[in-house]
């Protein structure tokens, strides 16, 4: 096992290391104090913008910036915080050069000078390779920068807090992976153990960061790492925002690490959340610092406390911090301290300008109804009147916070409002009735059931488009007039609460441009205005579809109200959901279907359901619920409850009008699931479950029990690697028929194939030709598993992806 090195503090805070332009000192000032009240203790100086950290990192500080530094390392240090100024020497370093090695350390003195005391180096984002003078004087790059830290390291009089940043900073960056990287291997081998290694996880982008990856991790580096967080990040796509939680980092890394420090978004005001959630989770765990558990962390919980002490940002006037800066002759080279100067006139209404109408004004229409082809003029400054003073409620409170959140919370998940308005959206967008569906339905919306609303808003919708209909399956699908109209209102109901959604939106933005903090709203300002110019389209969308989806149209129309040369271009290109092709997208189709099929990510509550099914499909595709009678949720504990567990990203839902009707669950790493199976789902269940002697002649339930206590798992080398993902599929009989399960395939390998996997395969019974059937037509093709220990019952299908 790595030793764990004594640690005076876990290291928790924020990394200002992001590209483009650095926070200004006001918004640096305001950082310590959150840092200092949330309980947090260091703040890394490490903007990619500043030159004099990585551009031109030889140059020394001129008097007026070196100043600045060391206001900046004061008021950390009055704080309680410590400031630890990162160099990036790595794009142009000669490390054989003796000329770069004294420049490096005359740079790193003049910082410590200022009263540093903590410090980086940072080989992040490089070329790995050596330069021909550097491959004569070191057999490796991990070689060259192991060598450069140690003696800068020893030069500092070895700084307490000394951080180091690889080139291989996260696990698809380790060649050819982490456990057999050289390169880490190396600098984990030949750093001082005094240094801290930093690591982003599995990705530079990390969704979730492992237990059983750091402890690989902390074998290689012969240390804990410090997590360089770049969950919030957004400076790789500013069209992109972050405000959901910390999550995807269980509390049990805690005293496997020695710090998380997160790099946030650009915007510095768009980062309360991400702040406040990561001081939250790093209170809950045991710490190589000796401090407890405080109580148990949930992100959405976490999320909801942050969110409330956040509302006070929004009503608050900044301070000022003129008197901190330095003197504006100053030829400045660290944008840090001369490009962040708030401009009320730049900021204003330069991401507003539209085309005008005739009369040259519009306004914002305050409904979100399908009349939305409007546009505020004027500004973001409280000068001009943006939206109709008709409007009620118009201070921004909690509810508005939510849904600004839900639209712009974590790369990899949509929050919940977010996520519903799509899957809406998708539902509305496939299902729209036919043209003289709707026209018969006109003039009854007065009727007495006006009122009533479905009982259960449901999520994205697959039609049935892949599999042939067989003439029985044609005849329990024909729908009576009654039917059909009875399919237009469920219709209708759904798109009014579609309406409401997008006026929800519309509310959020309206209240947002009032709030009395205009920089958080500088910052905000034009990501919630392009989210409520889109929704307005989707409403407007599904208007159009209200009223029959007439040849002319939906009135709001994508890039009509842009502005310049981008949205000239957009403009010219053709329209591919013009009307003529949006009306034949949703004509009725020729056969009406009396069900709606969705497709859905899983959900904790599924879970009965998913067992049922399961138990429901559990001799070879029909009902087994009479061949488990003593223990009917056994098929459910092996076949079902392991992915709801241990990937539960990668488990589907199939549901029509009647509930669940099926599903499909995936593992992206066979192997890893399968290790995890054994260590972590079995012990959970087998207690449920008395251990039988196999004999010859057995009931399918007591094969069962068989199996769960000794469950065989087939993965030989070659499957591993050709195909190490796998999937398992089963849909009721009511769902089957319908081109349910090509969708439902995939869906389920388009996200394998996004995650990374190139292969996926899975079991099925010799017996059972239909499905083999199936499955061919998808493009998996039978491997040739004859050799191998392998029920002569079983066949093993795989799919290249």
């Amino acid at each position: 096992m790595a030793a764990t090195r004594s640690k005076e503090k876990f290291l928790c805070g924020v990394v200002e290391g992001f590209y483009g332009r650095p926070w200004s000192t006001e918004q640096r000032l305001d950082l310590f104090s959150c840092i200092s009240r949330l309980g947090m203790n260091c703040y890394l100086y490490a903007p990619k913008d500043d030159d004099k950290h990585r551009a031109i990192w030889r140059e020394m500080y001129l008097q007026d910036e070196a100043d600045h530094l060391s206001m900046l390392i004061r008021e950390t240090a009055s704080r309680r915080v410590e400031f630890i100024y990162a160099i990036a020497p790595g794009l142009d370093i000669t490390f054989s050069n003796e000329k770069d090695l004294t420049a490096l350390k005359n740079k790193l003195n003049q910082i410590k000078d200022l009263g540093c005391r903590s410090f980086a180096i940072l080989f992040d984002d490089i070329d790995p390779d050596l330069s021909q003078a550097d491959a004569k004087a070191f057999t490796s790059s991990a070689n060259a920068q192991a060598a450069i830290a140690n003696e800068i390291y020893y030069y500092l009089q070895e700084p307490q807090i000394f951080l180091f940043c690889p080139t291989e900073y996260c696990g698809s960056r380790a060649v050819p992976n982490v456990k057999e990287s050289q390169y880490l291997s190396h600098i984990g081998k030949t750093l001082n153990s005094n240094i801290d290694i930093m690591w982003t996880g599995p990705k530079v982008i990390s969704r979730n960061i492992s237990l059983t990856s750091i402890e690989e991790l902390s074998e290689v580096l012969c240390r804990p790492p410090v997590i360089w967080d770049n969950l919030h990040a957004n400076d790789y796509d500013q069209r992109r925002l972050f405000l959901g939680p910390y999550e995807g980092r269980s509390t049990s890394l805690i005293p496997k690490l020695n710090g998380v420090l997160t790099n946030p978004n650009c915007e510095y005001g768009a980062n309360y959340v991400a702040i406040h959630t990561l001081a939250q989770w790093s209170r809950c765990g045991p710490r190589n610092d000796g401090m407890e558990i405080v109580n148990f962390y949930n992100p959405k919980d976490a999320l909801n406390v942050a969110l409330i002490e956040w509302m006070a940002e929004f009503q608050s006037d900044k301070r000022k911090c003129e008197d901190y800066l330095p003197a504006k002759s100053s030829k400045s080279v660290s944008r840090a301290t001369d490009m962040d100067q708030i401009d009320d006139k730049s900021e204003t209404g330069s991401g507003m300008l539209t085309e005008e109408d005739e009369d040259g004004k519009e306004r914002a229409s305050s409904t979100g109804s399908s009349d939305m082809d409007t546009t505020p003029e004027g500004g973001v400054n409280g000068e001009n009147q943006l939206f109709d003073s008709s409007v009620k409620n118009n201070s921004f409170n909690l509810e508005d916070l939510h849904i600004l959140v839900d639209y712009f919370y974590l790369p990899h998940v949509h929050g919940d409002k977010g996520q519903l308005l799509l899957e809406e959206f998708c539902w509305l967008k496939q299902n729209a009735p036919g043209y003289h569906l709707l026209k018969r339905h006109s003039g009854n919306s007065s009727s007495s059931d006006e009122g009533e609303k479905p009982g259960k808003v449901r999520p994205v919708v697959e039609r049935s488009d892949g599999e042939e209909v067989s003439d029985e399956s044609h005849d329990e699908d024909e729908l009576s007039h009654g039917d059909q109209m009875s399919e237009v209102m469920v219709w209708l109901d759904r798109a009014s609460n579609f309406h409401t959604l997008c006026e929800e939106v519309n509310h959020c933005f309206n209240h947002l441009t009032e709030i009395p903090n205009r920089p958080l709203l500088y910052d905000l300002y034009q990501y919630m205005s392009d989210a409520r110019e889109t929704t307005m389209l989707l409403d407007s969308y599904i208007s159009w579809l209200e009223a029959g989806g007439d040849e002319v149209g939906p009135k709001h129309k994508p890039h009509a109200k842009m502005g310049g040369i981008v949205a000239e271009m957009l403009r010219q290109l053709p329209q591919v959901h013009s009307a003529s092709k949006l009306h034949h997208r949703c004509k009725a189709p020729p056969i009406p279907l009396s069900k709606s099929y969705v497709i859905r990510p899983y959900r904790p509550d599924d879970k009965e359901l998913l067992y049922q099914t399961c138990l429901e499909t559990g001799s070879e595709g029909k009902d087994a619920v009479s061949l488990f009678p003593n223990y009917p949720d056994v098929l459910g504990d092996r076949f079902v409850g392991p992915y709801l567990t241990l990937s539960s990203d990668l488990s589907f839902v199939l549901e029509d009008n009647e509930g669940v009707c099926g599903y499909v669950l995936a593992a992206l790493d066979s192997s890893q699931f399968y290790h995890e199976f054994r260590t972590k789902w079995l012990p959970q269940i087998v207690g449920k479950y008395p251990i039988i002697t196999q004999t010859e002649h057995m009931t399918p339930e007591q094969e069962m029990l068989v199996e769960i206590h000794n469950p065989k798992l087939f993965l030989p080398e070659s499957l591993k690697r050709l195909y190490p993902s796998h999937l398992h599929i089963d849909i009721m009989k009511r769902g089957q028929g319908q081109g349910n399960g090509p969708h439902m395939i995939k869906t389920i390998i388009s996200i394998l194939k996004a995650k990374g996997s190139h292969g996926v395969h899975l079991e099925m019974n010799t017996h059972n030709k239909r499905a083999l059937k199936f499955y061919l037509k998808l493009g998996f093709e039978v491997l040739d598993y004859s050799n191998e220990s392998l029920n002569g019952d079983v066949l093993i299908l795989g799919r290249v992806l």
